[in-house]
């Protein structure tokens, strides 16, 4: 019974400092890639109109009953409710004071500003693969809400 338990308390100790690592390891702020300048992408606001529809931002962003685009929609999950986020170009309560590379990182690496995970909240890899064109297309129509 004793070397049984013995390698139970190994196995139980290697998990354990293995999700502490990973936990450390998610805790830790990603420098991603820089984005590109937004003037040396081909981007429109109309090109990200149709995206916008297409993908259905709507249906997450917008409360019920509330301004299109403007959050509010709330998602029920294990961890409690989650409200969608503000994405219209209010200073204030939306990204209006965003620039394109906090746009950029959030779409492309599902990071905020200061380095913070949005993944699960904001399901980023739906998005990940979009060309950078797309991503400034989006975000010219966003300027635009």
């Amino acid at each position: 019974m004793g070397r049984k338990f013995r390698g139970l308390v190994i196995i139980a100790a290697l998990f354990v400092a293995g999700a502490a690592g990973f936990a450390i390891w998610l805790a830790i702020p990603v420098a991603p890639p820089k984005a590109p300048e937004l003037s040396t992408l081909h981007g429109s606001a109309g090109q990200g109109r149709y995206l916008a529809t297409i993908a259905n931002c709507v249906s997450c962003h917008t409360g019920e009953g509330g301004t299109p685009y403007a959050g509010g929609h709330a998602f029920r999950t294990d961890f409690g409710i989650i409200y969608s986020t503000n994405i219209t170009s209010d200073p204030k309560a939306g990204i209006g004071d965003w620039s394109f590379g906090q746009f950029y990182d959030a779409m492309r690496f599902g990071l905020r500003d200061d380095g913070a995970h949005l993944y699960p909240a904001f399901p980023y890899t739906s998005f990940t693969k979009l060309s950078d064109d797309d991503i400034a297309s989006l975000f010219l129509f966003l300027r635009e809400v």
